[in-house]
This record gives C-alpha cells, structure tokens and sequence, in this order.
C-alpha cells in the first residue's frame, strides 16, 4: 500500500506507470470491473470540491468499491472533536482515504495505516489533479516531452499549479508563467525543483500564444486572501478571440475549474477548448490512483 500525497519525489516512471494503467482503465470504463468489490474508499472533505469529490466516487465505484462520504457539518467536528480523532474513526470503516482540507501541513498531523490520497491541501499542492491534466496531455499530443506550455493565473495560491511543475519537472519541456505581479510563486517554491528545469522556466509579460502547445489556465483564489481582497484580478489575463487568432492549430487549453471570467464561455466551442475533457478524464486517471494505492 502507498500514500499518494504529494508529486515533489515523483519519479517520471511512477508517472508513466500510472497513465498506462489509466488508459486501460478507460478502455474498459463501462465493463463490469469486481477488482476492489471488498473495499471501501471514504472521502472527507474540509473544503468544497465538485470535480474532485463525485469522480472519486464514480472511480471507486467503477473498480467495484463501496463509498462513503464524510461530511465535517454534520459531525462530531461541531463538538470539539480533533481532526487526528476524527481520521482514526474513518481509517476503522474504510480501506483507503481521500482527504481534502484547508491546511498545508495536515498531512504531517495524520498517522493511518491505511492509504492516504491527497485531494488537496490548502494552497500547497493538488497532486491527483497534476496527474490527470498529464493524461490530458498526453492524450491530446501522444507526448509531453517537447510541449511548450504557458501557465497562467494565480501562481502563488494555485495548489494545481504548484503540483503540475512538480510532475513537469520529470519532463523535457519549456514553461511560461504569467500572472498579476502579486500572485507570482514564492521564491522557496523553486528551490524543489531540479536545476535544468528551472534553466526552461520564465515569466512572460504578455499572454501570447504563438508557440504555445498548452495554455493552462487558472481562476483566482479569491479565498485565500487576507483581509481586504480585490476583485476582477482574472479580467488581467482574459482570453479573447485576437489572442486565440495568433495561437498553434492544435493548441490545448486546460482549466481544473471552477473558471471566474478568464475564459469566456465563446471559448468553449472551439477546437482549442480541452477543460470539459480534462474534466471527464478524472475518472480513469483516479482508478489508476486508487489501484496505485491499494496494490503497491
């Protein structure tokens, strides 16, 4: 059994192991699958989730297992009960854990002997998420080494951002970064990353496509800030028709979701528009996960 909680010691084989047995996966998503029947995956989330959350549960449920959904409003949270205590119940009922939750450092605090899964924690890292926009990607291009990519939004409080670099940083690709000046990675950030990658990342001042093979968008983390928070932030870096005119004919854009304004809906209808495929692709991508977890 292994944890998944974090993509900074990922090795590049891992990786690859894990989008192969995902492809498999999806090629026989509708078959009958009994692989896990006697399992249970419980998920406890501490913050909202959509996307993450239901295609757990529908990846779960496609490898035979059994869910349950642990919800902190209506537990015994409310009564004082400590996180620590509270994961020790759910590790008795369950034979793995996909825990989402508000602090970076929550996974320090937690000793189980079962399977964790990070599902997101604070604004640290969203490793689950790096994975899939990796099978995204390399269902789109048959590749990821040699892609051009230019990331863009909130790059400081962006946890799929700071995963996805880890992943990247197993890769031979050229990354763009572009964002409100306040929002850039931290300076410790970079020092996890290997020194040849970082010689092919930059900052750009413009969002401009040309050679750009993955746009990988962002929404502001509106949340995550301190006191007074501003608004329209996203409105910066707003896709419209005359940036996507100039950009590649097989250009992709990626989202995690939930969007703000930065792609407009008009977006959606274009070839170059991959954030609802990307969207569909979790759940192959977590059943591979999830057989990670429990088989090695």
């Amino acid at each position: 059994m292994a944890n998944f909680l974090s993509l900074k010691n990922f090795e590049k084989n891992e990786l690859l192991k894990i989008l192969s047995e995902a492809k498999q996966m999806e090629q026989n998503l509708y078959n009958s699958n009994t692989l896990f029947s006697s399992k249970i995956l419980t998920a406890a989330f501490f913050e909202p989730s959509t996307r993450t959350k239901l295609s757990f549960f529908a990846a779960a449920q496609r490898l035979g297992m059994k869910t349950l959904d642990y919800l902190p409003e209506f537990s015994s949270l409310k009564k004082g009960e400590s996180i620590e205590d509270t994961i020790k119940i759910l590790e008795g009922y369950s034979d793995i854990l996909v825990i989402r939750h508000y602090e970076e450092d929550i996974f320090s605090k937690l000793d189980t002997s079962i399977p964790l899964i990070n599902a997101g924690n604070g604004t640290d890292e969203h490793p689950t998420q790096a994975v899939l926009d990796l099978y995204t990607i390399q269902k789109a291009f048959s590749k990821i080494d040699g892609l051009n990519f230019l990331i863009v939004g909130d790059l400081k409080n962006g946890r799929t951002v700071h995963s996805l670099l880890f992943a990247l940083n197993n890769f031979d690709v050229s990354i763009k970064l572009f964002c409100p000046q306040e929002l850039k990675l931290g300076k410790n950030f970079f020092s996890a990353l290997d020194q040849d990658f970082l010689k092919r990342i930059s900052y750009v001042s413009k969002l401009e496509l040309t050679d750009i093979d993955v746009l990988y968008m962002t929404r502001i983390q509106y949340e995550r800030f301190k006191g007074k928070k501003p608004k329209g932030l996203e409105k910066l870096y707003r896709l419209n028709p005359s940036i996507l005119s100039k950009a590649k004919d097989n250009l992709i854009i990626l989202h995690p979701l939930p969007r703000l304004e930065e792609i407009p809906k008009e977006v959606d209808s274009t070839k170059h528009a991959y954030y609802f495929k990307q969207a569909k692709n979790a759940v192959p991508i977590r059943m591979a996960i999830i057989s990670y977890c429990l088989k090695k």
